[in-house]
């Protein structure tokens, strides 16, 4: 697949000069890909043996950039500009381009195919694609999805009021208006929209502090006031009324949810809905190690004590490991250890270090040191 290239086009020349009428290139593309993945792109009408260049801007029309390379064609996209494809017409006159969407495309991206060789050199007008990680979302808020306005009414999915008029062009839609005429629109208050509810984050355990993010819209610019409801198990939450839930209400295994509507000027919108995140095992911890006698000597026996917390509650088990510094492999694994059976002098420095498990995870480890008089 061919990602985009920036084309070096910052410096650009005067206006093209006039030519002849060019012969008209024919561009094709589907109006929906996901974010970082493939998109097909067929340019028809070429001159057999003309190469063409598939240039790209995700921004929309402007004044026209004449690169040097494509002269005497100007482009009419904004920059910056840059190279999605390049290749010779065969003897259909067809060229097919595979894109590589790039992960941070902007959701609409125009292109442009430009024939810079052969005596019809010709620039298309610029198509419109978009690109959603939902596309059967409502990404303008207008209460169309997005895949029936590009198919059934040929709205805009990223323009609330494709025609301008005022009125949304869900509102024109329900009552049997044309969204594409301004003429038939029906101005007045109309109520919010939730457009997305996402909870995060998504892998949570009883450590975290789970986030309830709301995006909303309201067509008249009225001030949007949220309303948040939790349901832990499918159960509501009474107490829980705000964009946020911490531990204390759910535990591991649990599925937690969250339900925003929006209020403006009096009207609410419909209930929206959030992802649902499983709440997974919280790791224990251990807090604290210490090695008893804190002064020791050869001929002792230390005993290490650890200081564990499960969040979860989980029966905890312990594993201990002895070392002397300097060496590497360990002279002990309980929680005790006799300074003259593992053959220890003076001076030596002697660390246990503890890792603490449950049925899930384990802790990080957490480790204890003495110096043996």
């Amino acid at each position: 697949m061919r990602p985009f290239v920036l084309l070096l086009v910052a410096s650009t020349a005067v206006a093209a000069p006039p030519s002849p009428p060019p012969a008209a290139l024919g561009l094709q593309i589907e109006p929906f890909y996901l974010m970082g993945s493939a998109a097909t792109i067929v340019v028809t009408g070429v001159t057999p043996g003309e190469r063409v260049v598939l240039a790209a801007s995700t921004t929309r029309r402007g004044a026209a950039i004449c690169p040097a390379r494509f002269a005497p064609t100007c482009l009419d996209i904004t920059q910056p500009v840059y190279l999605a494809g390049s290749a010779q017409a065969g003897a259909s006159g067809t060229v097919v381009f595979h894109v590589n969407l790039p992960l941070t495309t902007e959701r609409r991206v125009f292109f442009q195919a430009v024939s810079p060789t052969g005596p019809h050199t010709v620039e298309t007008s610029a198509l419109r694609a978009s690109w959603f990680l939902e596309p059967y979302g409502d990404h303008d808020g207008d209460g169309l999805l997005s895949v029936y306005e590009v198919f059934d009414h040929f709205t805009d999915p990223l323009d609330p009021d494709t025609d301008g008029g005022g009125e949304s062009d869900g509102d024109e839609v329900t009552a049997l208006r044309d969204p594409l005429n301004p003429s038939d629109d029906v101005l007045g208050d109309r109520p919010p929209y939730v457009q997305a509810v996402t909870l995060t984050p998504s892998d949570a355990d009883e450590t975290d502090t789970l986030v309830c993010d709301a995006l909303s819209i309201d067509l008249d610019g009225d001030p949007i006031t949220l309303s948040y409801t939790w349901l832990v198990n499918a159960a509501v939450v009474p107490s829980a009324t705000g964009p946020t839930l911490d531990g204390s209400v759910f535990d591991r295994g649990d599925t937690v949810s969250c339900r925003v509507v929006a209020e403006a000027n009096g009207l609410t919108s419909a209930v929206r809905q959030s992802n649902v995140v499983r709440i997974v095992n919280a790791p224990p911890v251990v807090q604290a190690v210490t090695i008893t006698p804190i002064v020791a000597g050869v001929g002792d026996v230390l005993t290490c004590t650890a200081s564990v917390f499960d969040p979860d509650g989980d029966p905890v088990t312990l594993a201990y490991t002895w070392t002397v510094a300097g060496a590497t492999t360990p002279i002990g694994g309980g929680s005790t250890l006799a300074t003259s059976a593992a053959g220890l002098s003076a001076g030596d420095e002697v660390a246990c270090t503890v890792v603490a498990a449950d049925d899930a995870d384990t802790s990080v480890p957490a480790t204890a040191q003495v110096t043996l008089q």
